[in-house]
Order: structure tokens, then sequence, then C-alpha cells
């Protein structure tokens, strides 16, 4: 699961846009290992807004 979200991440950075809130984001998904899926869903939901 971590990879996917590595790779996730590394797919993103190439925007150059979203990097610190992803960086901030993997900080919360290493702390919070439950709220996983909902951490997922809402940043699904933001990339849907953002695209």
């Amino acid at each position: 699961m971590y990879i996917t979200l590595i790779s996730f991440v590394v797919d993103l950075s190439l925007d150059g846009l979203l990097v610190p809130v992803l960086m901030l984001m993997h900080v919360v998904l290493f702390l919070c290992h439950g709220s996983i899926p909902s951490l997922l869903q809402a940043k699904g939901q933001s990339l849907v807004l953002k695209y």
C-alpha cells in the first residue's frame, strides 16, 4: 500500500504544485494508520476538484 502511495506522490510531484501538501499528507498517513482510507478518499476528491 505504501509503495502505491509513494508512486502516486512521485507522479503528482511532476506537476510541482502539490509537493508540500503531499509531504504533509505522507506524515499524516504514517501518524494515523487508522485514517488512511478517509485520507485517500479526501485526496481523491481534491484531485477530482483540481482537474
